[in-house]
């Protein structure tokens, strides 16, 4: 008999790439999602329910007799967190997508203060054991942390995920289209603060699809950091989204604190 995966917030970006994925290994999914849009992009074999995340009763009722895999993309905070551990009897393993924002470099600075403080600087790859900020609710990656905290208490085996800057198909905002717009206007020079060497791990859904099947294939209790296995410099990514686009023009570096040339990284 089929496994079953039910994933609240499921018509997003990481939401469809996960049930293509589990869908191509044999799984019965159903997705979530508000019901304030159209649901776009399913992939074909997934069953759709509309419905408020923020009602656990109507989630209960959604998953009927219980999934084998509740996997939930969109958490928040505490209150979501603990909203999942209501959930126990009706769920056999729990994957929870965090963020990697909830790091703190040694200087105690995250992109939360960057605005104050500076962006974080970090030697070398970042652990999972790595320093994170403290829980709170007074911004998205303290809330994510808050999140973490209160899953600590699952009965059931829980993967935490913390993704980077998350890109692929299905985007709703991609950060690419700060590059592809220029070029699409016919521009031959496209200024990049600091000479677009700043490094911004990235994510792609598919990738991450991938990760998480991975976790339910094996389940556990752990946080696991999932980015992409090369991490490119801005000017990269300028540079291979140019190849795709034919774009021949030139970057050219401006200050790091240059009001032109800022990027969505």
């Amino acid at each position: 008999m089929a496994r079953t995966a039910f994933i609240i917030g499921g018509t997003g970006m990481i939401g469809i790439a996960t049930a293509a994925e589990l869908l191509r290994a044999g799984w019965r999914v159903t997705l979530s999602h508000t019901g304030k849009r159209p649901a776009e992009n399913v992939p074909a074999g997934a069953e759709i329910v509309a419905l408020d995340r923020g009602d656990t009763e109507a989630l209960r009722s959604a998953l009927g007799t219980g999934a084998d895999a509740l996997i939930d993309m969109v958490a928040f905070n505490g209150a979501h967190g603990d909203q999942l551990l209501s959930l126990a009897d009706l769920t056999g393993i729990l994957a929870v997508i965090s963020s990697a924002s909830v790091y703190a470099d040694p200087q105690g600075r995250s992109l939360d203060t960057a605005g104050e403080t500076g962006f974080p600087e970090f030697a070398g790859p970042i652990r999972e054991t790595a320093a994170t900020i403290e829980p709170g609710t007074g911004s998205y990656s303290r809330a994510k942390v808050e999140l973490e905290q209160h899953l600590a208490g699952a009965t059931r085996p829980v993967t935490i995920l913390r993704p980077c800057a998350i890109h692929g198909i299905n985007a709703k905002h991609p950060r690419e289209w700060w590059f592809v717009k220029r070029m699409l206007d016919g521009r031959s020079r496209v200024p990049l603060a600091g000479g677009g060497g700043a490094l911004f791990h990235t994510t792609a859904s598919i990738n991450l699809a991938r990760a998480i099947r991975a976790t339910i294939d094996t389940p556990a209790t752990r946080v696991l950091n999932c980015g992409d296995p090369d991490a490119p410099s801005l000017l990269e990514i300028g540079e291979a989204l140019a190849s795709q686009l034919d774009w021949a023009g030139a970057f050219v570096p401006v200050p790091a604190d240059s009001p032109i040339g800022q990027t969505p990284w």
